[in-house]
């Protein structure tokens, strides 16, 4: 029953939507950004939206031959998810033109358009995309833009980047656990272009790097970014275990529900601030 739920909260990108709206949610707290209910309405059909069609145009693409269980079962299903996707495409459309303020627009406008040209060289296997940093880049844009437009507080760039850095890991400690499966569909990966033990000491240099600036963003703010500074150092910490026991994370994808749920517990530290303010 418990794999059977989950099977269905991966391939229809429920986690990957629960993450973002979480993350958001811990942005918008530590940028003390004041967001609209629109924002939150429109953030996570947005955010399925884009991870549905990207599943739908590779299980198109692939066929038969989608060893992804994600691109395998929007191939099963493309009629039925091609409708439901289109329709929540439409209206976050037509909500986002009618209820979004300018600023907020004009920023989803842009990120949109680096969206489709992602999909594009994604498709067409461009020599020089790396899809992981493609990604990265694009969710944590995703993420971040609405509280960032919407703050007055300084050090943005500060929490971004350590945001970005655990998404960077994530991504590619991913690409490194489903090689295999890359290979069978002849995925864009990294690891086209450099080997596993590479791409392995890279998650372990990035998140060495991310570990220090987060110690030293600790250091300077004290006990005040507390909950934050946890959150954060679990982020770095993750992606290098599950590289060191590779071998058990890649029972069942348990990888998936660790990468994954990482940013799902983003709501963690902005719960413990309402509860416990300091």
């Amino acid at each position: 029953m418990f794999y059977r739920i989950f099977y269905y909260w991966n391939v229809l990108s429920i986690d990957i939507v629960c993450g973002a709206v979480s993350s958001a949610w811990f942005a918008s707290y530590v940028l003390n950004s004041d967001l609209k209910t629109e924002f939150w309405i429109l953030l996570p059909v947005t955010v399925w939206v884009i991870y549905s069609a990207d599943h739908w145009i590779d299980g198109w693409k692939l066929g038969d031959k989608s060893a992804n269980p994600r691109h395998e079962f929007y191939y099963k299903n493309r009629i039925f998810l091609i409708v439901i996707t289109g329709l929540a495409a439409f209206f976050s459309f037509v909500s986002g033109i009618t209820f979004l303020k300018e600023q907020i627009l004009l920023a989803t406008l842009v990120i949109g358009i680096f969206i489709v040209i992602h999909f594009l060289l994604s498709y067409l296997q461009v020599s020089f995309f790396w899809k992981e940093c493609s990604v990265s880049i694009l969710y944590t844009a995703g993420v971040w833009f609405g509280p960032i437009l919407y703050t007055s507080k300084t050090g943005w760039e500060i929490w971004c980047g350590l945001f970005f850095l655990t998404t960077l890991c994530n991504s590619f400690v991913n690409s490194y656990m489903e090689i295999e499966i890359d290979k069978k569909e002849d995925a864009e990966s990294i690891l086209k272009w450099i080997s596993q033990k590479t791409l392995k000491k890279s998650v372990i240099a990035l998140s060495g790097i991310g570990t220090v600036l987060n110690l030293i963003w600790f250091w300077k703010n004290q006990w005040v970014i507390l909950p934050e500074f946890f959150y954060l150092s679990i982020g770095y910490l993750v992606p290098v275990n599950i590289l060191f026991f590779e071998s058990f994370f890649q029972k069942k994808q348990l990888y998936r529900i660790l990468g994954e749920g990482y940013f799902i517990l983003a709501c963690i530290p902005v719960v413990f601030r309402k509860l416990y303010p300091i």
